[in-house]
């Protein structure tokens, strides 16, 4: 059924075996490819019969209204409901100024989402790209940037009965050098070991901003331009033998900041 609780008929759904149990001794099989097939009828039933008993994954196949949806069920249990999100295209245009309202153009305009499409702006600021969402979503993240502005983020709400697309305008500011910090620094570990090739990761709320770098061969990283601010997280997602990395409420201004880090060792056994 739609998330209104009316039947969808003709939804292709797939059972796969997630793993499936050997009936005289109850031991769970191996699985290779058990997979079964059958569609929803007119009231939006569906119904696999004769399967072995197990654990199966079971997906509906995605369609123009409707993504796919997967959930996991136990074979014998009478009822397992699936309730089908539906998507819509949304359109979205506006326009990008500087601060003094001149247009902009060559600006990259990216929805946060999976597969998004990326849209430049016009030699009049204007830009406008399409997106897929699912019905339940009730806002969407934009993202502005272009080299030597400072990169812009604004939430768009998404009014299901707008026929014409929705408008959100931007207006980038000049990054000031003067004004904007370095953070660098050192990551080693507990043998006092420089960790090479290691990606760190410096973020924002306040200043919407995220920063990357990766260590060199001395465990060293830098991240240049980075906008002051005072709730920054600095985060590492660290390599199996160490401990992730997580520190808050950094504070940076614009003469910048040195964070020398050391990780733990993970704990393991055996």
């Amino acid at each position: 059924m739609d998330r209104s609780g009316r039947p969808v008929e003709g939804i292709q759904l797939v059972a796969t075996a997630y793993y499936l149990v050997e009936p005289d001794a109850g031991r769970r099989l191996a699985v290779s490819n058990y997979q079964r097939r059958v569609a929803s009828g007119y009231d939006g039933t569906y119904r696999f019969e004769g399967l072995v008993d197990g654990e199966y994954r079971l997906s509906t196949v995605a369609t123009d209204v409707y993504p796919q949806t997967e959930i996991l069920v136990r074979a014998g249990v009478n009822f397992a409901d699936i309730i089908l999100s539906g998507q819509r295209q949304l359109k979205v245009h506006g326009e990008i100024t500087t601060s003094d309202g001149t247009p902009l153009a060559g600006v990259q305009v990216t929805p946060i989402m999976r597969d998004s499409e990326v849209a430049l702006s016009d030699k009049d600021g204007r830009y406008q790209f399409k997106a897929v969402v699912l019905d339940k979503i009730s806002s969407l993240t934009v993202h502005a940037t272009k080299t030597g502005y400072q990169e812009q983020k604004l939430r768009l709400d998404i009014d299901p009965s707008s026929a014409n697309g929705h408008r959100l305008d931007f207006i980038l500011r000049m990054d000031d050098p003067t004004l904007l910090g370095e953070v660098n620094g050192q990551l080693r570990g507990p043998d006092n070991k420089p960790i090479a090739v290691q990606r760190v990761r410096l973020s924002s709320a306040e200043a919407q901003s995220i920063y990357h770098a990766t260590t060199d061969a001395g465990g060293r990283f830098v991240m240049h331009g980075v906008q002051p601010g005072d709730d920054y997280i600095f985060s590492i997602n660290a390599p199996p033998a160490y401990k992730d990395y997580s520190r808050h409420g950094i504070s940076i201004t614009k003469n910048g900041l040195k964070l020398d880090i050391e990780l733990e060792w993970q704990d393991t056994g055996t």
